[in-house]
């Protein structure tokens, strides 16, 4: 298993009606696991349009031998719109802890999208360099997620950039980027720059 695995027919049907996730494309192994520095991270989904959707979250430890579950949710989303979550690891899920590796694991089904809609991915806790310290104390900027990329904190980089762009989404400075990180990231094949101009999603959740 790898860093993200999906359905290919989903994206040959068209990547908007796709679960995806924005992480590494090349993140394939637990040889190149990206990076946070958040005790309850930020991941970043697109969700396909559909009517009641559910989604199940699982998130796992991964040891030398074996993975032990530390994480479960199902939930439900009521007439979502396509566009682009930001799902942060909620206070009733345990915090990271630093030096381990995480995969987590989500899917959505629904009536009205392709089914087997699944993705998983792997996340590792560090701590944060004197640099890291200095800036994850300040208002997000590009300067700020500029300096989480390039100490290799996907997750945050990606967090923050997400954030800049969804609000002042006129900001050609902000777009641009954006664009051109959705641009690196391909799933078999595809570039992940068909949902760039997607608006993020405000959804409400039904515990099951």
């Amino acid at each position: 298993s790898g860093g993200i695995t999906r359905d290919l027919e989903c994206v040959k049907t068209g990547i908007d009606s796709c679960l995806l996730a924005v992480v590494p494309a090349d993140s394939r192994s637990l040889d190149h696991v990206p990076l946070t520095i958040a005790d309850r991270p930020t991941l970043l989904f697109h969700l396909p349009q559909s009517q009641s959707a559910r989604i199940i979250f699982k998130m796992f430890e991964e040891t030398t031998d074996v993975e032990e579950s530390v994480y479960y949710k199902a939930f439900s989303v009521d007439n979502p719109k396509a566009g682009i979550i930001s799902f942060q690891l909620p206070e009733d899920a345990p915090e990271l802890e630093l030096g381990k590796n995480y995969r987590w694991w989500i899917s959505i089904s629904a009536l009205d999208i392709p089914p087997g809609q699944k993705l998983q991915g792997y996340i590792r806790r560090v701590e944060p360099t004197a640099a890291l310290s200095t800036v994850s104390t300040v208002a997000d900027s590009l300067e700020k997620a500029a300096t989480l990329a390039q100490e290799g904190i996907w997750y945050d980089a990606v967090a923050t950039l997400a954030n800049l762009h969804f609000a002042d989404q006129a900001s050609a400075t902000y777009t641009t980027e954006w664009t051109d990180l959705l641009t690196s990231i391909e799933y078999d094949g595809v570039s992940l720059v068909k949902i760039a101009e997607q608006p993020k999603t405000e959804y409400e959740i039904s515990d099951e």
